[in-house]
């Protein structure tokens, strides 16, 4: 039989784990892209908030693969001429987990 700490433990898991596999993501234009740190960093910014940066901020991608890196630079620029809406996935702070590029033009 369980004891009420151990449902209690289990609870605490349950709930650690839904929030675990849980993304914060928005999706909008892409504003600016930033090449200076290229090919270590990419930054850029978009035209809606984030959870932690507002509307314009500078999101950064980083990689330890370099070409991924300019595939990223490659996405960002191809949404900036095409007019398309990126899905930014976030994680913690202002640095971007995931990034979708979208068949949809922006507004």
């Amino acid at each position: 039989m369980l004891n009420l700490s151990k449902i209690a433990l289990m609870l605490f898991l349950f709930l650690s784990f839904d929030n675990a596999f849980a993304s914060d993501y928005v999706e909008g234009r892409v504003l600016v892209l930033e090449p200076t740190y290229m090919p270590n960093r990419v930054s850029f910014s978009i035209s809606v908030d984030t959870p932690n940066c507002v509307a314009g901020s500078l999101l950064f991608w980083q990689n330890s693969d370099l070409s991924n890196n300019r595939a990223v630079y490659a996405t960002l620029l191809t949404a900036i001429t095409a007019k398309k809406i990126v899905r930014v996935f976030m994680k913690d702070g202002c640095e971007v987990g995931y990034i979708h590029l979208l068949d949809r033009e922006s507004a």
